[in-house]
């Protein structure tokens, strides 16, 4: 998924190019990405002034392993527990960092873990357990897994010591943008850390955000080499500060009230494709709740026939294979972005062209 970016900042922001995120030295990379992380915690998600430190990184995953490292080094414990709708980082940052990870299916109904399942699990393992991973904004359907913001669940993972964090690579700016961001982040009181990606919403590839709820949570990475004295990232020390300036020169050119039209024209525009496949007989697998439109399809072969059909009109879209035990749902989806290439003209045309396959007969 790529965001929106005005021309004149992509060039503005050259300057920044050839200049290293993690240079200690360089104050207005260190002010950058600062304000970076100030402005998704206190202005996105509404927590309190000045209650936040992070990491600016590459990318979601990065961030979301980052993560995971911290959680393995606090509590010297190895087990992740997600989702089977967890995003695939999850399980590459286990295999990286030698730990087990636990997927609990979700709810064919409500595509979330039940309370229960989760309850069950924390009560049973939690000594064992180091992270529990949430997704607001799941790949494949765009919905949010909020069944941690249960009083009592929040409590055993308190007393369990287990990390909470919440994968907000997508959702974190589109889902909160467009609706209450009060309700949103209820959590917060639990939560540890916070994954974001603004180049999915705004600005240019290669900008991921980790944000921890308690700033003394960092010192867990520890520096990562003797020689250089830089900035703290997990995972490596050369990289362009260019894409966390692109992302914040743009968050302050519109300003949160510009951010929030954004984001609800992705929700609005991915509602009304909803409406239109739909009327022609096509199904949604779960409701609108961001800018993904997944659309059920009957079979795997149906999956690939429609994807063929598409793509030699010029409209590439992803699969949908989600299976508990006792379903199985198949689909097609398209994220719906700030990006000239996903404008109401656009995906008209893509509606068109999925109507049509429909008719004539998948």
């Amino acid at each position: 998924m790529i965001g929106y970016c005005p021309s004149e900042i992509l060039k503005s922001e050259t300057r920044f190019l050839f200049r290293n995120l993690v240079d200690a030295s360089d104050q207005k990379v260190f002010a950058i990405q600062s304000e970076l992380i100030a402005f998704i915690a206190e202005k996105v998600f509404k927590l309190p002034s000045k209650r936040t430190e992070g990491l600016v990184l590459y990318s979601g995953s990065e961030a979301n392993e980052a993560a995971m490292l911290l959680a393995k080094r606090e509590s010297g414990k190895r087990v992740v527990v997600t989702s089977s709708i967890a995003h695939a980082s999850i399980d590459r940052a286990c295999e990286k960092l030698e730990m087990e990870i636990l997927k609990l299916d979700v709810e064919s109904e409500t595509f979330k873990v039940s309370s229960a399942a989760l309850k069950e699990v924390l009560e049973k393992s939690g000594d064992k357990i180091a992270f529990l991973n949430i997704t607001h904004g799941t790949t494949k359907l765009g919905t949010s897994e909020d069944f941690i913001f249960d009083d009592e669940l929040a409590n055993i993972c308190r007393d369990k010591k287990v990390w909470v964090h919440i994968d907000a690579a997508y959702g974190g700016f589109v889902m909160n943008l467009a609706r209450n961001r009060d309700r949103v982040w209820q959590g917060s009181r639990i939560t540890r850390s916070v994954t974001v990606d603004p180049h999915k919403f705004i600005g240019v590839l290669g900008c991921g955000v980790l944000w921890l709820t308690n700033p003394a949570d960092k010192k867990f990475i520890g520096p990562e080499v003797a020689y250089f004295q830089g900035h703290t990232t997990a995972l490596g020390t050369t990289r362009s500060a260019y894409p966390a300036a692109v992302a914040l020169a743009v968050m302050n050119q519109y300003g949160i009230n510009g951010l929030e039209k954004l984001a609800r024209t992705c929700v609005r525009n991915a509602q009304w494709v909803a409406r239109k496949l739909e009327g022609a007989g096509l199904s949604m697998i779960a409701p609108i709740q961001s800018g993904v439109v997944p659309v059920a399809l009957s079979s795997p072969r149906d999956v690939d026939y429609v994807r063929t059909e598409l793509l030699k009109q010029g409209f590439k879209v992803s699969p949908i294979n989600i299976s508990g035990s006792d379903y199985q749902m198949f689909g097609v989806r398209i994220v719906v972005t700030p990006s000239p290439l996903r404008k109401l003209s656009n995906l008209k045309l893509f509606v068109k062209a999925l109507i049509d396959i429909h008719v004539q007969g998948i």
